[in-house]
């Protein structure tokens, strides 16, 4: 799986990173009518208790997530590190 990071500098340092198939990662970014279940590995978000992307992986809290995506909602925020994150392998 290769890790998909995104950080908002507007918003602090915290990055939010999901995990997806390396080669669907940009036949997906092309043709957004590819099921989301065939790109991702989970439907998870993850952040980092460092702030940056080494240390202890963790689920960020409902709080974190509305205050830096404006929902909770898992899915559309997959969705938005899947279109505007950067791939770190």
């Amino acid at each position: 799986a290769t890790k998909i990071v995104y950080k908002d500098t507007h918003k602090g340092s915290e990055e939010f990173f999901v995990f997806a198939e390396p080669d669907m990662i940009k036949k997906w970014r092309k043709d957004k009518s590819i099921p989301l279940a065939q790109v991702l590995e989970t439907f998870n978000v993850y952040t980092v208790d460092t702030g940056g992307n080494t240390g202890l992986a963790s689920t960020p809290s409902k709080g974190t997530l509305e205050s830096t995506f404006q929902t909770s909602n898992v899915d559309d925020i997959c969705r938005f590190i899947l279109e505007r994150g950067e791939i770190k392998g």
